[in-house]
């Protein structure tokens, strides 16, 4: 019986049958999920494609404990990892490499199974990401179809229904995914933040 120790915008219904292959490229195709299941006498731990939503991990007296935070796992006796400190200053994220060294983390778009018994693990699937080298050589013409091309590429694969909803944050990027849904057919409804006026 599987057990779910940890979950960030995804349900077990998603991955019960344990296909992660299917999960990555047909039923989530957006980039903010996280889980821990229990697995017999294994654990199951994965975040979405990109590593927006973060998953860290450590072994404890008490077993495995999982959290989205650094700061729901760090205690004042952990050592700093020199290469975690390295990636936060260079990149300035530290969901990419393990910031402690009593703390780890489960790679972007990457299913790693846990053995807390030996303390140990190992990836067991990992999405194929395939970045693109893009010659800056083309002129800017070129540059914006193509990426107006792979946008559209992404949002089409994304889009699972006919009818969407569209948070607009004022900015190009929201007004160029409604732009290009509208393109694909969906029909969008958009929304807004209203300021708060107290008085």
């Amino acid at each position: 019986m599987s057990q779910l120790l940890f979950a960030h915008n995804i349900s077990l219904e998603e991955f019960a049958d344990y296909d992660y292959q299917a999960l990555y490229t047909t039923r989530r195709r957006d980039s903010n999920f996280a889980a821990a299941v229990q697995v017999d006498d294994q654990v199951h731990a994965f975040r979405d494609h990109l590593g927006i939503a973060p998953l860290y991990y450590r072994f404890s007296e008490s077993g495995l404990c999982f959290s989205n935070q650094l700061s729901g796992l760090v205690k004042a006796s952990d050592s700093l990892n020199a290469a975690g400190v390295r990636a936060l200053v260079k990149l300035g994220t530290p969901r990419l490499l393990p910031l402690f060294n009593e703390i780890h983390i489960i790679p972007p778009a990457t299913v790693v199974e846990i053995d807390p018994a030996r303390r140990s693990s190992k990836a067991i699937y990992a999405y194929p990401l395939q970045p693109r080298t893009i010659s800056w050589r083309r002129s800017w013409r070129e540059l914006v179809d193509e990426f107006e091309r792979l946008m559209t590429r992404a949002i089409e694969k994304t889009l699972q229904c006919d009818a969407v909803g569209l948070y607009l944050s004022g900015g190009i990027d929201s007004a160029m995914i409604g732009i290009i849904l509208k393109k694909l057919g969906a029909t969008v409804r958009a929304y807004k933040a209203c300021p708060i006026i107290s008085g």
